[in-house]
C-alpha cells in the first residue's frame, strides 16, 4: 500500500483558508474530497474547485478503493482517465475502475475497464494481472469457455508468471466443475478463495 499522505503545494500563491469556498457549493464527489484535505490551504480554480496533480487525484481515487467506497473510486478514475489520458497512471486507474466494478458486481463494466487496459496499453506489467482478472469475470458469469481463453493466453504469452499458475489453478478448477456438472446436472461456480 502506497504511504498515502496528501502533500499539497502551494504553485504561485497562497490561499488561505478562508478563501476558499464552503463544501457546499461542491459536488458530491468534490465534497468528499475537500474533506480528505482537511485544513490544509489549497490553490483554487475559479469555480472554486481545489487544483490538484494528476497523482493527487489518484491517489485519492486509490484511497477511495482501498476502504472500500467503490462507487466514489469508479467516479474519480472514471474522471482521472478523461482528463488524463496518456498519464503514466491511466494504466493502473484502468485497472482499480475494472477492481471497482467486480466489487460492486458490475461485471460488464469491469470487462470493459480491463480490456481497455489490455489492448490500449499492452506493454504496460499489469498485463498478465489483468488478463487473469478477466478470466476470473467471465468464470464469475457463467462463461468458462471465455475465461479459459484468457487464463490460456496467460500461460503462452507470460509462462513463468504468478498469474500463469493462478491460471492453471483454476482452469483445473474449471474442468473439475464441468466434469462434476456434466455428472451430476447442476451448475457450479467457481469459487477462487478456496
Amino acid at each position: 500500500m502506497w504511504g498515502i499522505i496528501l502533500v499539497l503545494q502551494i504553485a504561485c500563491h497562497n490561499v488561505s483558508h478562508a478563501a476558499q469556498p464552503s463544501p457546499r457549493f461542491l459536488g458530491s464527489l468534490e465534497q468528499h474530497h475537500v474533506k480528505q484535505l482537511g485544513e490544509q490551504t489549497v490553490p483554487m480554480t475559479r469555480k472554486g474547485l481545489p487544483v490538484l496533480s494528476p497523482s493527487q487525484i489518484f491517489r485519492l481515487a486509490y484511497k477511495d478503493y482501498l476502504k472500500g467506497r467503490y462507487q466514489l473510486a469508479i467516479e474519480t478514475f472514471q474522471q482521472y482517465i478523461k482528463d488524463y489520458p496518456t498519464s503514466s497512471l491511466t494504466p493502473q486507474a484502468y485497472f482499480y475502475l475494472g477492481e471497482a466494478y467486480a466489487n460492486n458486481q458490475d461485471w460488464a463494466s469491469a470487462e470493459k475497464a480491463f480490456n481497455t487496459l489490455a489492448t490500449k496499453f499492452s506493454s504496460s506489467p499489469l498485463v498478465p494481472l489483468t488478463l487473469f482478472k478477466l478470466g476470473n469475470v467471465k468464470a464469475q458469469t457463467g462463461k468458462p469457455r471465455d475465461a479459459r481463453f484468457y487464463w490460456s493466453r496467460i500461460i503462452k504469452e507470460f509462462p513463468r508468471s504468478l498469474e500463469a499458475k493462478l491460471a492453471q489453478r483454476d482452469m483445473a478448477k474449471i474442468h473439475f466443475f464441468e466434469k462434476k456438472e456434466q455428472e451430476t446436472g447442476k451448475q457450479d461456480i467457481l469459487n477462487h478463495g478456496n
